[in-house]
């Protein structure tokens, strides 16, 4: 009983946050809110929370730090999920040359590289 305790927290944590995150980012929009746009904000949060939350555990990242950006990544779902998006029709039209900008912008941000190759 006491693992499945410890599995329900490590899940509720991310969870919560990401439902905060959601809220504050509807909260700071600024106008009226609708019913779709609670729903919809809450599922590209939980989605975008879940995801960051899942691949910084992968790399070993603490709790704390995690959480945050958890939270951040909620927070701003909708635009990082939009530009994914456009990563993705992009890679979808242009495989190789999207993987030579990934590439290229990666080794520019480690300050290896000459930048970007276009």
């Amino acid at each position: 009983m006491d693992n499945a305790m410890r599995e329900a927290a490590a899940v509720a944590t991310p969870v919560c946050l990401s439902a905060l995150g959601g809220a504050a980012r509807l909260v700071v929009r600024g106008r009226e809110i609708h019913v779709g746009d609670v729903m919809r904000g809450m599922v590209l949060a939980a989605f975008s929370g879940w995801i960051t939350n899942l691949t910084l555990a992968e790399f070993g990242i603490g709790e704390g730090l995690r959480a945050a950006l958890v939270g951040v990544s909620a927070y701003a779902a909708d635009d990082l999920l939009t530009g994914l998006g456009t990563l993705v029709k992009r890679f979808t039209t242009d495989p190789i040359g999207t993987v030579k900008s990934i590439v290229a912008l990666r080794k520019a941000a480690n300050g290896n590289g000459e930048g970007r190759s276009e």
